[in-house]
C-alpha cells in the first residue's frame, strides 16, 4: 500500500483503460433516468459550489482527461499532511504507530492543504425539467442546501428525517405509496459533507401524475415543518437510528470507516463514544426547533426528469422552470448546457 500511495506509476495504457471503462459506466448512467435526476437535482440544488459537480465526471471530461491532468491532481493534494491512516483490528497502538512509521515515515509533506470551501447557496425555489420523451414515468427529486457533518443540529435533523423519510413507514412514503398510490418508492436523507450538505427528498411516478405528486411531497414538508414528531415517531426514530449505529459497528471494517469520518469531518476523536449518548439526550423540542430552522419549504429546487411536454408547464406553480433536453445536458458547463459547435 505504502508504495502504491507514494510512488504512483499512473501508466498510460492502465489509464486509458479506466478511461474506457469509466466513458462505459457514464453511458449507461447517463441514458438512465434515475441517474439524471439526481445529478442534475445535485447542481440544482447547489448550483456552482464545488459539491454540486458529479464526482465520476462526464463523459466530455473524463474523455478530456490527460495524465498530466492526473498527475497535477496527485501532487497537489496526496500528501502525509493531508491524509488520515486508520488501522483497527487485533493490533496496540505502539504496534500500529510502528508501522505507520516504518511504511510511510519517508512521505515527503507538502504544502499546507486547500481547506475551506465556500458556503452552500441560499435556496430558492426553482424547477429544473430534464425532457426524456420517451420514458413514461418521471423521477422526482425536491431539496435544499443541507447542513455539514458537524453542525450541531445533526443528529436532531437524523431523527427528523427518519421521521419524514427515511424508512418504509415514513410519512412520505406513506402518503405517496400506501395512501395515494402514485409510487412504489418515496424517501428523503441528508447527504452531509466536510463544509455543505444536501437535503433531497425522491419519488417517482407515473407521468400524468407528476405534478400531483410533488404537490404532496411539498405540502407533507409543509406539514412536517409545522408538526415535525408525536411522541410515538421520534420514539421510533431513535431507536432505529440506535439499532442501526450498533449494526454498522460490527466489523473492524466498519469502525475504521467511522474513524476516518469523525477525522475528516473534523468530529472529534470521542464523537463515536459519545454518539448513543448524544442520540438519547436529543429531545424532541430539539428535533422540531432544528426542522423549523432547518426546512424551507417555500424555497425548494425541485428537479423532474421525464416526458416534459406532458407536465412542465403545470410546474410553473413551484417555481420557474427550465426545460433541458437529455442530450443537451452537460453536467460539468455551468449552465448545464452542451455549447453549440
Amino acid at each position: 500500500m505504502a508504495d502504491i500511495v507514494e510512488n504512483p506509476v499512473f501508466a498510460p495504457e492502465e489509464l486509458e483503460r479506466q478511461r474506457q471503462q469509466a466513458l462505459s459506466g457514464l453511458q449507461v448512467q447517463y441514458a438512465s433516468a434515475q441517474y439524471l435526476a439526481s445529478a442534475t437535482a445535485a447542481r440544482n440544488i447547489l448550483g456552482t459550489h464545488p459539491y454540486a459537480w458529479p464526482g465520476d465526471g462526464t463523459p466530455d471530461t473524463v474523455a478530456a482527461l490527460q495524465r498530466e491532468d492526473v498527475v497535477a491532481f496527485y501532487e497537489r493534494f496526496y500528501a502525509p499532511n493531508r491524509a488520515w491512516l486508520v488501522i483497527a483490528g487485533d493490533v496496540s497502538a505502539d504496534e500500529g504507530f510502528a508501522q505507520a512509521e516504518k511504511w510511510f515515515g519517508g512521505w515527503k509533506k507538502q504544502g499546507p492543504a486547500d481547506d475551506g470551501l465556500p458556503p452552500a447557496p441560499e435556496p430558492e425555489p426553482r424547477v429544473l425539467v430534464i425532457d426524456m420523451p420517451t420514458e413514461n414515468q418521471t423521477q422526482i427529486a425536491v431539496g435544499q442546501p443541507g447542513v455539514p457533518r458537524n453542525h450541531p443540529d445533526y443528529i436532531a435533523l437524523q431523527i427528523g428525517n427518519q421521521i419524514f423519510g427515511g424508512s418504509f413507514n415514513s410519512r412520505l412514503n406513506m402518503k405517496l405509496r400506501a395512501n395515494e398510490g402514485l409510487t412504489y418508492g418515496a424517501n428523503s436523507y441528508f447527504e452531509p459533507s466536510r463544509f455543505a450538505g444536501i437535503f433531497e427528498a425522491s419519488t417517482f411516478t407515473r407521468t400524468e401524475k407528476t405534478a400531483d405528486a410533488i404537490r404532496m411531497l411539498v405540502d407533507l414538508l409543509k406539514e412536517f415543518r409545522e408538526n415535525p414528531a408525536t411522541d410515538e415517531e421520534f420514539a421510533e426514530a431513535k431507536a432505529f437510528l440506535y439499532g442501526s449505529f450498533a449494526i454498522a459497528t460490527e466489523t473492524t471494517g466498519s469502525v475504521a470507516s467511522r474513524v476516518l469520518t469523525a477525522e475528516v469531518h473534523g468530529l472529534g476523536s470521542d464523537y463515536w463514544q459519545r454518539y448513543r449518548e448524544r442520540l438519547e439526550k436529543t429531545t424532541r423540542a430539539e428535533v422540531e426547533t432544528a426542522v423549523r430552522r432547518f426546512l424551507r419549504p417555500d424555497r425548494l429546487a425541485v428537479t423532474a426528469v421525464g416526458n416534459a411536454k406532458e407536465f412542465s408547464k403545470a410546474l410553473e406553480a413551484f417555481g420557474p422552470v427550465r426545460v433541458i433536453p437529455a442530450a443537451e445536458l452537460d453536467l460539468a458547463s455551468p449552465e448545464m448546457v452542451k455549447r453549440k459547435q
